[in-house]
Formats: structure tokens, C-alpha cells, sequence
């Protein structure tokens, strides 16, 4: 994915009304974690809760359906192949803080929590019988929890939160890796034929979340015998 088409889906979201739409950071953590997670879940079901955190779709036109679908699609292939590439980097943004820049991984993180969610209990059993997933979602734990950080700071000198924080950041792309893969080994076991045949990262398009999801425009209808439907007649 270029830069060129993450601005564009920037902006695109910030188009829509409401509050509780996601920024790009929020959406880039919310589907890292449907991307690492114990099993496929479908566009369909993770689209709405761009939007709203109740999974209501907004009411936009047909054009801007499609453009904001096709970029999203794009965002999750993208991740996608940064996690089978071991080359993956979250996207967080910065705050001003002593009048410099400090990355400000809060919203990210956050979001990831908030994907995880998804899975219902799926994720939770992990997190109830063993540690390793428990100490690998320190790091983004810690900073989704605002609270933890402030009683951190009551106890540490600045320099001193500075060098734990910067390293916990420096962490997180391992630590996404290793979920992916504890996951991957829970589904699959130790069996490396097992490996793509029933834990694969799929790639989507717009199509396919055209082909299950709800259209945007609010009617309740499936897009395809919605504003697709009437755009082709």
C-alpha cells in the first residue's frame, strides 16, 4: 500500500460524521488484531465497527462506499503481507511532549484491544491458560491503559519512563509476530503441513465484503441488492 492511498483513506475518514469514527492509527491496530487472532474474521463483520463501536453503518453515498471499502481491503492486504514478511511496523502517530515530538502509541493500542474483541471468547481462553500470550500483549496493554502510565510515572524519573516506554514501542512489532504465531501453533499444532492449509491470513477486496456486508447507506439491505444493485440497473 503507498503512501499516496493511506492519506486518501486518512481523509476519507475523517469524512464521515460522528465521534466514534476510527482514525487511520485506530483502524491500522483494530485490524492487526483480526489479523493476528485465532481465525479468519470475515470484512463483513469487521467493517461496521470502523464506524461505531455498536457496528452501525453509516449513511454515505454509493461513490464513497466503494472508494472507502476498495482502501480499506487495500489497508488489511497490506498488513497482511507485512505480518507473512516479518516486516511489520504499527503505525502511531506522535504528541507534542516538552516541545518535541513523542510517539503516542495510546490509540493503536487501544484499538488492537478493541479488535481483539472480535473473537469473543476465543481470545480470552488464550489469555486464561498461558502466560505467553499474557506477557506478549504487555507491551500493547500498557499503553491502551492510560492509567497504568500515569501511576508509572508517579514512581520512575522522566528519563528513566522515557528509556521503558521507547523500548515497550520498540517491542510491539515482535510481540505482534508472536501472537500471530501463538495463535498460528494453537490452530495448527506443530504440524508445518498444517501451516497454510488452516491458519492463512487472507487477502480480501472490496468485493468481498460488497458480496456479505450491509450497505452503507443505512437501508439495512446487503450492498449488492442495495446502491450496488441500483447503480447497475
Amino acid at each position: 500500500m503507498i503512501i499516496s492511498d493511506l492519506k486518501k483513506l486518512e481523509y476519507a475518514l475523517s469524512e464521515i460524521p460522528g465521534e466514534e469514527v476510527y482514525n487511520l492509527e485506530q483502524v491500522h491496530g483494530m485490524l492487526t488484531a483480526i489479523l493476528t487472532g485465532p481465525s479468519v474474521v470475515m470484512p463483513s463483520d469487521w467493517v461496521p465497527y470502523v464506524f461505531s463501536s455498536e457496528g452501525k453503518m453509516p449513511n454515505l453515498e454509493h461513490e464513497k462506499t466503494e472508494n472507502l471499502i476498495s482502501l480499506l481491503m487495500k489497508l488489511n492486504n497490506h498488513i497482511a503481507s507485512q505480518l507473512d514478511s516479518r516486516d511489520f511496523v504499527p503505525l502511531i502517530g506522535c504528541e507534542e511532549e516538552g516541545g518535541k515530538p513523542y510517539p503516542d502509541p495510546h490509540p493503536w493500542c487501544l484499538s488492537f484491544l478493541e479488535g481483539m474483541s472480535l473473537w469473543g471468547e476465543e481470545w480470552v481462553e488464550g489469555e486464561d491458560d498461558d502466560s505467553v500470550l499474557i506477557d506478549l500483549l504487555t507491551p500493547i496493554v500498557y499503553f491502551a491503559d492510560i492509567k497504568d502510565k500515569r501511576e508509572l510515572r508517579t514512581k520512575k524519573s522522566k528519563k528513566d519512563i522515557e528509556k521503558i516506554e521507547l523500548d515497550l514501542i520498540e517491542d510491539i512489532p515482535r510481540c505482534v509476530w508472536n501472537i500471530r504465531e501463538y495463535w498460528r501453533k494453537r490452530v495448527c499444532g506443530e504440524d508445518p503441513e498444517m501451516d497454510n492449509e488452516e491458519y492463512e491470513v487472507l487477502e480480501f477486496s472490496k468485493e468481498d465484503f460488497f458480496a456479505n456486508g450491509l450497505c452503507l447507506c443505512g437501508s439495512g439491505k446487503q450492498f449488492d441488492r442495495c446502491c450496488w444493485k441500483n447503480s447497475h440497473n
